[in-house]
């Protein structure tokens, strides 16, 4: 072995820095597409491992843990988050301010009035503008998810 380090390695063909335990190899460096853990779930899709948020109702096991669109620990409603979204109403789009006190990332879902996600995105700050010009009139629900704390916005 003349003093080498030996890595049992699995395949990463998403690049994601998480292996596919059914594919597994042994070499003394760790190449392109391969990583040290065997922790992926779909080596197909970057967007799913254990290091990922879990996105609600995308029928999706994002973050690997064997439950798909799982609800966190706790859920509030906007009066008692600090979160604020203006104008309202607004037929171009609304500013969203988050209270530092949130961690971010935070996932969100636009839910027109029958419960249907028609927007899916991310805060990575704590203020965001969104476009609301290409949906139609109507009432609609925002939802938080931080990965422990869901806030539902009705506006």
């Amino acid at each position: 072995d003349d003093g080498l380090t030996y890595y049992t390695l699995y395949q990463d063909l998403d690049n994601d820095g998480y292996g596919n335990p059914g594919v597994v190899t042994v070499d003394c460096t760790i190449p392109p597409f391969y990583s040290i853990n065997s922790l992926d779930c779909d080596d197909t899709n970057p967007l799913m491992h254990p290091g990922i948020l879990e996105i609600l109702d995308d029928g999706i096991d994002n973050n690997c843990d064997g439950i798909t669109d799982e609800l966190p620990l706790g859920i509030s409603l906007a009066e008692d988050s600090g979160i604020t979204i203006f104008p309202n109403p607004t037929t171009t789009g609304i500013t969203i301010q988050l209270p530092t006190h949130l961690q971010l990332p935070l996932a969100f879902h636009l839910r027109n009035a029958q419960g249907l996600s028609v927007l899916i995105g991310r805060m990575e700050t704590h203020e965001q503008y969104l476009s609301l010009v290409t949906y139609p009139a109507g009432v609609y629900t925002l939802h938080f998810h931080n990965g422990s704390v869901v806030v539902v916005v009705r506006q």
